[in-house]
């Protein structure tokens, strides 16, 4: 016969081909099977690992007694299992390996890296706080504070009538006004009441950015400031607070109808003396009618208007006076305008004020160098009764 596996002649009762060596099958009542069900003699199967016994079929027959039988009804050998399992498996716990080995590295030295992420952050954050808290401000915004001195007043009743009474009881520093001063006010009346204060002159001038404001209830008291501008103070060449004299209003809270109105009271600081107040009044000269006098001064590049101009006003009357420009009388480089400037003034006092120019570039101009020539007309009337007192005609300033 023939060898089912190279073809060469072998003896009919060999076991093994003399040839190739291949094992001779043997007629068995089991083979039942075509020879070409699992695998041909043609093409022999490679070691297989029978995964039930451990058994190595050759020449296609399975053992015959093996639980495990080739599920393959096209007579193809079962493929090999691929090694792509197995890399998988190695790639996946190569990767536990290293998370494991950095989860460790980040316990073991988390304490010596955090604080170091913290610093850098805090680092960042209080670079950002400097540059914040240290703004850069204009002068117009936050005027250069003057010392004004340190000085102090003896507790002098502002107001006392109607069931209110107001006390100024001693002097505060403030972080922005500077010096204020401590008023205290009583009401004992059925209503409550809005304190305010109408007139305050500090060594001469009459100051229109001081105020004094508080609300009380019936029954009630309450602590407030009276407060001045520093940049007022600055312009007005108030280096040291000597005098102040104030003039209280007391309103119905919710009608706004005047209760009562106070007298001039004058306190003196405790540097009364010390120095002279001076008062400038150079410059171009308005007006000077009826114990007011009015001098334009200079032009003023401004922050949040487009400019304006700085006035000296006197009221040289034994009146309450607002002075101010007439309505609808106000004209730049010939063209309408509605600046004006408002000064109310005690009795025989001075006042620096500005007239702000609130829309040039409505005017066909970019700036205050711009105005070459300003009409106005100036008028004043009773602080009290509101009755006119003086009106001019026409004024026309020029400018260089």
């Amino acid at each position: 016969m023939k060898c089912q596996h190279c073809g060469a002649e072998i003896a009919d009762n060999a076991a093994f081909c003399v040839q190739c060596g291949a094992k001779v099958a043997q007629d068995h009542p089991q083979s039942a099977q075509p020879q070409d069900y699992y695998q041909t003699a043609s093409n022999p199967t490679p070691n297989y690992q029978d995964p039930a016994n451990s058994y190595q079929p050759q020449g296609g027959q399975p053992y015959p007694n093996s639980p495990y039988q080739p599920t393959n009804p096209y007579g193809q050998p079962p493929q090999k299992k691929g090694k792509t399992g197995l890399i998988i498996g190695i790639i996946v716990a190569v990767v536990l390996v290293v998370l494991g080995v950095v989860a460790i590295a980040l316990i073991v030295g988390g304490s010596s890296n955090a604080p170091e992420e913290a610093v850098v952050s805090t680092t960042e954050e209080t670079s950002v706080a400097e540059e914040t808290e240290e703004p850069t401000v204009s002068k117009e915004e936050e005027p250069e504070k003057t010392s004004n001195g340190s000085f102090t007043i003896t507790e002098t009743t502002l107001f006392d009538a109607s069931g209110v009474k107001a006390v100024a009881t001693g002097v505060s520093e403030d972080d922005y006004y500077g010096p204020v001063i401590d008023v205290t006010v009583t009401n004992d009346s059925d209503k409550s009441v809005y304190v305010s204060s109408k007139y305050v002159v500090v060594n001469g001038y009459t100051l229109n950015d001081a105020y004094f404001s508080e609300t009380i209830a019936a029954g009630k008291s309450a602590n407030g400031s009276l407060r001045f501008d520093q940049e007022e103070l600055k312009l007005c060449g108030i280096d040291t607070i000597m005098e102040i004299r104030v003039v209280l209003s007391v309103m119905d809270d919710e009608s706004y109808d005047t209760i009562a109105e106070g007298e001039l009271v004058t306190m003196e600081t405790s540097l009364k003396g010390t120095t002279e107040q001076k008062y400038d009044d150079s410059g171009v000269e308005v007006c000077n009618q009826d114990g007011i006098r009015v001098v334009g001064k200079e032009l003023y590049e401004e922050e949040y208007y487009d400019g304006s101009l700085l006035l000296y006003v006197e009221n040289n009357t034994d009146q309450f006076l607002t002075v101010t420009t007439a309505y609808d009388s106000v004209s730049i480089n010939g063209v309408m305008a509605d600046e004006a400037f408002y000064a109310d003034m005690a009795p025989n006092s001075r006042a620096i004020v500005k007239m702000y120019f609130m829309d040039l570039e409505g005017i066909g101009l970019s700036s205050p160098a711009d105005i070459e020539e300003m009409e106005l007309v100036v008028e004043a009337f009773d602080g009290t009764t509101y009755e006119d007192v003086m009106e001019t005609d026409p004024i026309t300033l020029t400018f260089e």
